[in-house]
């Protein structure tokens, strides 16, 4: 199937509400868009991806969940947890198995998959495969999801591509002089094995797109996930000294000779105590280290430098960079470092009303003020501020948002009920809003829920309001 054309193309105007809080407040995705989704191993970028293809089980999008790269091994388990179901399709023999859950989200979903112990060939053909599926749905007028768990795939077959193509075989440094050939190739002078993968990616990523009525109407929308390696968005670590390490040194206060033999004994052991403490986190965070510097191992092939992933961020439609993932309170954003490219025509309409790209505006803001503001009322503000938003957009992982619950939060955060609050309590009054929004207005939320295009009412905003109250 060839790639969409311009011509055979429409402007992205629906949004695909991924079920994920912080993504649909912060960077929202549209029907037919190609993100990018990264983050260091254990930042849980898979299961968020999972998480999106739950959150369509009433939407009416079609979901194909690419399972073929790190998590090719654990897929099984982690779609049978989080979908209630576990579908396999292998490449060039399909092979099914499960049973449909009862709430129906996988009677719109397929798995591809492959095995953990894959080539690059085999990972690059399970790659293709949930591609055709996805096209395939889309080619009949439907609007899909594509879940891609890795690029692995597309990036070990550039590289074999690369050996097998005579127009580039000179263009790798040689052992003699390490000078790597440049070329004119395409019209531009570049190393042409870099040409040559750009050209690849762009005309494989640009098969997302949303299709004009002539044909079909149908949009393929992307969510590819990227692992990068540790420490490539993050500042150096300071030295147990910078941060008063107390396992390093434990110091006595002065005037300490002249205290009491009692007041000695006291201070003396509440050092010791602390030095202890000290030790032990120091241990578990070693210990911790150690654990993931050998999950990283076992998982190096799957593991990109940072240049190829802001390569991927050039060609792709916008980034999701996730800084941290909790069991408890689900996925942390990088604000800073997360954008969507095609902005607010991507983003529900009822957010829109709530004037939701302010609050990315003022996370970013906050988190500069930390950095860089003097202490004053204007510092105080803005870091209370961004505590309630992120109080406001956590959300317990499994869990998937709908819209309704989205702008339950959102308007309590933008007409000042959670103002002044920490994460813990805007969360807990979210929480609280949410449940008396189920039993209150049923009827409300489920519209929210059917017309994501639509946006509040007077009416509708004065029913949000008695939540609060």
């Amino acid at each position: 199937m060839e790639t969409p054309s311009v011509e055979d193309r429409k402007p992205i105007t629906t949004p695909l509400v991924t079920g994920i809080r912080a993504v649909d407040v912060l960077t929202p995705v549209g029907r037919g868009q190609c993100m990018l989704l990264t983050g260091e191993l254990g930042t849980g970028i898979n299961m968020l991806g999972l998480s999106a293809v739950a959150a369509q089980a009433k939407s009416g999008v079609r979901c194909v969940y690419g399972a073929v790269g790190a998590s090719a091994e654990d897929s099984g388990m982690a779609i049978a947890g989080e979908l209630g179901a576990f579908y396999t399709l292998v490449p060039i023999r399909p092979r099914w198995r499960g049973e449909r859950p009862e709430n129906g989200v996988m009677e719109h979903v397929t798995v591809v998959s492959c095995s953990p112990n894959a080539s690059m060939a085999e990972r690059y053909a399970a790659t293709c495969a949930a591609f055709a599926v996805a096209e395939g749905a889309r080619a009949e007028g439907q609007d899909v999801l594509l879940v891609l768990d890795d690029f692995t795939g597309l990036i070990g077959f550039t590289v074999d591509m690369a050996k097998l193509s005579p127009q580039l075989e000179n263009s790798a440094p040689t052992e003699e002089d390490g000078v790597e050939r440049m070329v004119e190739y395409e019209g531009m002078i570049i190393n042409a094995l870099l040409a040559e993968r750009r050209r690849f990616l762009g005309m494989t990523l640009q098969r997302c797109a949303r299709l004009n009525d002539k044909n079909g109407g149908g949009s393929l929308s992307l969510i590819g996930c990227m692992w990068h390696q540790k420490g490539a968005y993050k500042g150096r670590k300071g030295s147990k000294k910078d941060s008063g390490d107390l396992a390093a040194e434990a110091a006595l206060p002065s005037g300490f000779d002249e205290m009491s033999d009692e007041m000695k004994a006291k201070i003396t052991a509440a050092l010791e105590k602390k030095k202890k403490a000290a030790e032990a986190a120091a241990a578990a965070e070693a210990k911790k280290d150690a654990a993931m510097a050998a999950v990283a191992a076992a998982n190096e092939k799957f593991i990109q430098p940072r240049s190829l992933v802001e390569e991927f961020m050039s060609i792709t439609d916008g980034q999701v960079m996730v800084d941290s993932y909790s069991p408890k309170n689900g996925w942390v954003i990088s604000v800073k470092d997360s954008v969507s490219r095609i902005g607010t025509p991507g983003a529900a309409a009822p957010l829109k009303s709530l004037d939701m790209m302010q609050i990315r505006l003022d996370v970013m803001q906050a988190d500069d003020m930390v950095a860089f503001g003097n202490e004053g009322d204007e510092k105080d503000y803005m870091g209370s501020r961004s505590q309630s938003i992120r109080g406001v957009l956590r959300q317990t992982p499994g869990e998937p948002s709908t819209l309704s619950e989205t702008v339950v939060g959102v308007y309590g955060l933008q007409r000042g009920h959670v103002k002044n609050m920490n994460a813990d309590a805007a969360a807990a009054l979210t929480k609280k809003a949410v449940e008396k929004a189920r039993e209150t207005i049923p009827e409300v939320m489920a519209a929210i829920d059917a017309a994501p295009g639509t946006a509040l009412t007077a009416e509708v905003e004065a029913k949000l309001k008695t939540l609060y109250e």
